[in-house]
């Protein structure tokens, strides 16, 4: 089964009162394992959440380094296992072919398989689903499912220096905008 079909199969038919779901390109995959992670955590979470995955992913990545290689659904499951509800992984090779259906929900070992109809069930709780293609990331929700998932262990609240710090690197960016370039006297 195609990709298209496996992933629409999660939640068609739909019900007379349902609206279809929702799909958005999370990253390109030829931009890495790292910069993919990143735009999914700051797409779908807050300042605060994001800075705390960021932070867990980043100290992953340095332990990996050397060690082993690492792989988009393999990351992905790792954010899955920090939230409330994890999520759907769906791996598709070349040709559209859907390699691996996977979720890592807390307070488990590790990540386990999903059959279609175990993703469906799954699906129906308003669980997001990510599909890592060959050359693009998607993520599925529910059309009347809020943007955010709650965490399992919530950050703390940023201290007034990391405030500071992020107030002053706005800053940076604003004045490298290229609207903000001027010559200067020598």
């Amino acid at each position: 089964m195609g990709t298209l079909e496996w992933v629409h199969d999660l939640w068609s038919p739909l019900k007379p009162d349902e609206l279809q779901p929702t799909s958005k390109l999370v990253a390109q995959t030829s931009g890495g394992v790292v910069n993919a992670v990143h735009a999914f955590v700051r797409s779908y979470f807050s300042t605060d959440c994001s800075t705390h995955f960021i932070a867990a992913f980043d100290t992953r990545r340095v332990k990996c380094l050397g060690v082993e290689a690492m792989t988009f659904k393999e990351e992905f499951l790792q954010v899955s296992r920090q939230i409330i509800g994890g999520f759907i992984v769906i791996s598709v090779g070349e040709g559209n072919v859907v390699q691996s259906v996977d979720t890592w929900q807390a307070g488990q070992a590790s990540a386990r398989a999903l059959t279609s109809e175990q993703a469906r069930e799954l699906f129906e709780k308003h669980t997001k689903t990510i599909v890592i293609g060959p050359d693009r990331i998607t993520c599925f929700t529910h059309a009347d499912c809020d943007k955010t998932s709650p965490l399992l262990d919530n950050p703390p609240p940023p201290t007034p220096p990391v405030s500071e710090s992020r107030a002053l690197i706005d800053a940076a960016r604003g004045a490298l905008s290229c609207e903000n370039w001027a010559l200067r006297p020598v």
